[in-house]
């Protein structure tokens, strides 16, 4: 899970990002495309299964994890 993190907020730069701007009540939400490992996204997938969440669900739960610890 760290190792996911990491690759995803570390070293996955260049990234590109393409924004949506859709805007659903009072949420607004962006499209991402990212490069990542092969083997570390089927874990991330089978992961997201195993939980029953979708995979954005599982990625936003990475991503405010990791910044609410470097907020600690």
């Amino acid at each position: 899970m760290l190792k996911f993190i990491l690759v995803l907020l570390g070293i996955l730069i260049p990234f590109f990002v393409q924004f949506s701007s859709t805007l659903a009540q009072e949420e607004t939400e962006i499209s991402i495309s990212v490069n990542i490992d092969l083997e570390l996204w089927k874990e991330v997938k089978e992961a997201a299964i195993d939980e029953n969440i979708t995979m954005t669900e599982f990625l936003e739960e990475a991503i405010r994890d990791r910044l609410a610890k470097g907020q600690d």
